[in-house]
């Protein structure tokens, strides 16, 4: 199975709401919404406050980042959501793509090399900034407009 895995947004809609819609509110993980779509048979996404977090889980709008923080509480982070993935993935055989710049993938990436054989996509990450992540995700939105 293909799991894409995209970050959670600072944007979020202003109510508790389904994982997917609250970050809806900020344009780039629309377009990595859209992107995943294309790419995976599941999407989860990388919470800064709740880890692991399925599509479909109802949220309440938070306030937290892993953007600036401190080196180990980014470790701290990546292996609570290792765990998390331990219990709801097939480690050896799902796929993942992540979608999630690099305070959020550093460590979960080494962390999930370093105990398994499992097979990681980073296809957004040699694009640039996130301008030009943005305009080249735009063409799977322009696709999804024409269906």
């Amino acid at each position: 199975m293909k799991i894409a895995l995209i970050a959670c947004t600072k944007s979020k809609m202003p109510y508790s709401c389904p994982a997917k819609e609250l970050y809806s509110k900020s344009d780039l993980f629309r377009k990595e919404y859209i992107f995943a779509k294309t790419l995976a048979d599941n999407i989860y996404i990388l919470s800064a406050k709740h880890g692991l977090v399925s599509e479909d889980t109802i949220l309440a709008p938070y306030d937290q980042t892993l953007c600036g923080a401190k080196t180990q509480i980014k470790k701290d982070w990546s292996k609570k959501v290792l765990k998390q993935m331990e219990d709801t993935f097939d480690m050896q055989n799902d796929e993942f793509i992540f979608l999630a710049g690099q305070d959020y993938i550093k460590y979960l990436i080494a962390f999930i090399k370093e105990k398994y054989n499992a097979k990681i996509e980073t296809p957004l990450e040699n694009i640039g900034a996130i301008g030009k992540i943005k305009q080249y995700l735009k063409q799977f939105e322009d696709e999804e407009e024409k269906e």
